[in-house]
């Protein structure tokens, strides 16, 4: 099944994001500030029965983040495509993958920081 996880994403655009997810039949798991458990892996959240296999210091920052989970290429595309278009921005997009499944939000948000620093 296609889900969106949608982390510290404020809630008009959260909203915003929901309704375009909706439309092509996507589940939407909203996770706030305050739902976020130190050291629960990624999968967990979106329903995978997981241990956490990396946990980071402490909690996440306080950045939105996109995890697509099993979304198709076709969807993601489209996604990508019209929230761009509608002006949506978060601070992070990832791909749920086998290997940080079973990362806690710290520890992905922390690597997804690295790339972005990289790329620069």
């Amino acid at each position: 099944m296609e889900k969106l996880l949608l982390v510290q994403v404020d809630e008009a655009m959260g909203r915003q994001i929901s309704r375009l997810a909706s439309n092509k039949k996507i589940r939407v798991i909203n996770i706030e500030k305050n739902d976020i458990e130190e050291g629960k892996p990624l999968g967990a959240y979106l329903g995978m029965d997981v241990d956490c296999q990396v946990a980071g210091q402490g909690l996440p920052p306080d950045k939105s983040l996109v995890v697509f989970a099993q979304v198709t290429p076709k969807h993601f595309d489209k996604l990508l495509f019209e929230m761009r278009s509608k002006g949506l921005k978060v601070d992070y997009k990832a791909v749920l993958t086998p290997t940080n499944g079973g990362w806690d939000l710290t520890s992905l948000y922390e690597e997804l920081e690295k790339e972005r620093k990289s790329f620069e």
